[in-house]
């Protein structure tokens, strides 16, 4: 005997729903030897009986287990199902931020826009989350991506038209920029501007359909473009001095203008004031060199003849006031003329007693007989040309002879030496103006003075000269360079004229600054650390340069030192080491 029952598939498949088969059972105890006694008949019903329940309850038991694994099945196939279309929400967020950056042509672009590539990953993305689900689970997928696609594409779409009316009011701002550009190039061609300002009207207008303008705004904006085009077009005539042009163009745009107008009005008053005044200007400074020029061409020509000078300034020059302003020029260059003159006379009056007096004390200190000095001193005097002149050197001689002068007015003799003490002071402009005031001793001392302090700007000119040469010219440090002057000036011994001096030292400053060897020295000894370095023995019997005495007896003045031969030469020595603060 036998009986039906079911049993649960041992393997499920994850698309489809679970399938039960029919399954006989044997009855034990039910073959033809257990009929054979009642006996064994009626254990057989009470076994069968038992055994029938027992199915029963088996049955029932796995009908429930069939439950269970379906409702297992389901929730398997849902959280599949959620864990795709999580994945997918996520990636389209992703792709969402991404288009997000393309903008303008990028954005529109029919394979590579916005569109194509949300579409093209659409599908990629199905097609790849769905690969791995049952049905079930892929139609849930699919039902919950739909909603995320219909989001997706509502953004996809406004974004599109978005960048679309970005990028078609770009390139209609970008026409009317070129168009205002093109109508400014030209802007005295009235129909060239008519051309460009319907074209810039057309512009707005397409501005005004794509972003939805009212009539009004429209023409606010196609107003406020013509002000500006028709200012800035006005304002560069005004600023290239083009004021005629400037003036038709308000009249013939000046609807347009508003209330920028006036103002370009004004601006264009103010430039024509400019300009009239720098006008003025410039003819007034061509007058002045005019004036300038032929008046010294009179001065030139007719030297002091007045009279002759205003008969042609009558004749040539018509103008009153350009008459004047040559007259002016003319005296300018009589009253220069006369000074440089007056100047020249006074210069050869001061070299004159300079040599005289020279010649008197070589005189006096020669050998000759008196007699012999006499004569010669007495020629002395004839060579002096200007009487004034001769009398002071006069007096000077008899001072030598006799020891006796004038007396001499402090006052006077401290005024002088201030005055010989200023910068530009030279030797024979204090001869010339304290000569008939101070007895020959007093002017020499203030001569002496003016002297020294030529003698000292000369120097420190040619020391700034020569070391600024040597740090700028040869790549000397300042202090190398300093070393380096005072070995030039240890060279220089003998020399007292100023040009002479600065010639010698710029001779020097080349020859100590290209040479492989040390200067002065046959040894590897770098020519600026001579004066410091103790191989370099500097001669005893060193000569000390004349130019350079007045410093020194200052430097022993303010030690409170004797002025000697030996205190001049040790402190020289010092300078040219280094060592002046020693």
């Amino acid at each position: 005997m036998s009986t039906t029952s079911f049993r649960a598939p041992a393997k499920r498949s994850p698309a489809s729903m679970p399938e039960y088969q029919r399954q006989n059972f044997a009855t034990p105890g039910a073959d033809a030897s257990a009929r054979l006694s009642d006996s064994a008949a009626g254990i057989y019903e009470r076994g069968a009986d038992q055994t029938g329940k027992q199915l029963m309850a088996l049955g029932g038991a796995m009908q429930q287990a069939a439950k269970v694994g379906d409702a297992l099945y389901v929730d398997y196939q849902t959280t599949k199902a959620r864990e795709a279309f999580n994945s997918y929400r996520r990636e389209a967020m992703q792709k969402k931020a991404e288009l997000a950056n393309l903008q303008g042509g990028l954005a529109l672009d029919e394979k590579t826009g916005v569109q194509a590539r949300l579409s093209q990953w659409q599908s990629e993305a199905r097609e790849r989350l769905v690969k791995d689900l049952g049905k079930p689970a892929a139609n849930l997928f699919t039902a919950a991506a739909e909603d995320v696609d219909a989001q997706l594409g509502a953004w996809a779409t406004q974004k599109w038209q978005s960048e679309e009316r970005t990028y078609r009011n770009q390139q209609t701002e970008a026409t009317l920029a070129l168009n205002t550009d093109e109508m400014l190039t030209d802007p005295m061609n009235a129909e060239a501007v008519k051309r460009g300002f319907k074209a810039i009207k057309s512009g707005y207008k397409e501005l005004a359909d794509l972003n939805g303008w009212s009539d009004e705004y429209a023409q606010s904006q196609i107003n406020s473009a013509a002000q500006k085009a028709f200012t800035t077009m006005i304002r560069a005539q005004i600023d290239s001095e083009q004021l005629g042009n400037a003036q038709e163009l308000i009249g013939r745009y000046g609807h347009a203008l508003g209330g920028m107008r006036g103002p370009l009005e004004a601006t264009l008053k103010a430039k024509g004031r400019e300009l009239e005044a720098r006008a003025r200007a410039t003819q007034e400074r061509a007058d002045t060199v005019q004036a300038a020029n032929l008046g010294a061409g009179l001065f030139e020509t007719y030297g002091d003849d007045a009279i002759k000078v205003q008969s042609v300034l009558e004749e040539k020059v018509k103008d009153p006031v350009q008459r004047a302003r040559v007259t002016q020029s003319y005296l300018s260059n009589a009253s220069l003329h006369e000074r440089m003159k007056t100047q020249a006379e006074e210069r050869d009056k001061a070299a004159s007693y300079d040599n005289a007096i020279s010649q008197t004390d070589s005189i006096l200190a020669g050998q000759e007989s008196e007699q012999k000095k006499a004569a010669l001193l007495s020629g002395v005097l004839v060579g002096v040309a200007d009487p004034a002149t001769r009398k002071k050197i006069e007096e000077y001689q008899n001072f030598k002879i006799n020891g006796t002068e004038a007396p001499v007015d402090k006052n006077v003799l401290a005024e002088a030496q201030a005055y010989a003490a200023q910068p530009g002071v030279r030797p024979d402009m204090v001869t010339n103006r304290y000569a008939d005031k101070l007895p020959p001793s007093a002017l020499g001392k203030a001569v002496k003075i003016a002297r020294d302090e030529a003698t000292k700007q000369s120097e420190k000119l040619m020391q700034d000269e020569i070391t600024d040469s040597l740090v700028d010219d040869f790549g000397y440090t300042r202090s190398q360079a300093t070393a380096g002057y005072r070995v030039i000036l240890s060279r220089m011994t003998g020399l007292v004229d100023p040009a002479q001096r600065l010639e010698t030292a710029r001779q020097l400053a080349k020859k100590i600054s290209v040479e492989t060897k040390a200067w002065f020295s046959g040894e590897e000894i770098p020519a600026y650390s001579l004066g410091s370095n103790l191989e370099y023995q500097l001669d005893s019997d060193i000569e000390i340069p004349t130019s350079l005495i007045p410093m020194i007896d200052e430097a022993l003045e303010a030690k409170g030192k004797p002025i000697t031969d030996q205190n001049r030469k040790e402190v020289y020595i010092l300078f040219l080491r280094g060592k002046e603060n020693g």
